[in-house]
């Protein structure tokens, strides 16, 4: 979609006016502190891996023992380290 955008010429006025407030919105919407995507986990990744329910995981932040960051300037997206997560389980310990 954004090479769509990106690759449209404007014939008229209201395009550019189209096309100009697309771009304005496009930079609104990056967000500069989004990590990087290998090192952080959802939610969801976190029970998937670990095998465990959303409401323990909540209770593991709850209690201090995860802690997590949101990126998103309006809080809609929760994220854990993957450093964390392994933390929880020495090295030796794996679940098959």
């Amino acid at each position: 979609m954004q090479n769509a955008i990106s690759d449209f010429q404007p014939s008229n006025a209201f395009e550019k006016h189209v096309l100009a407030n697309l771009a304005e919105i496009n930079k609104r919407l990056k967000f500069k502190s989004l990590p990087p995507q290998g090192d952080y986990l959802t939610p969801n990744e976190v029970c998937e891996i670990i095998k465990i329910s959303k409401g323990k995981f909540y209770q593991l932040v709850k209690d201090g023992i995860l802690n997590t960051i949101k990126p998103d300037p309006r809080g809609r997206k929760t994220l854990v380290l993957r450093s964390q997560v392994e933390g929880l389980f020495p090295k030796d310990f794996i679940r098959n």
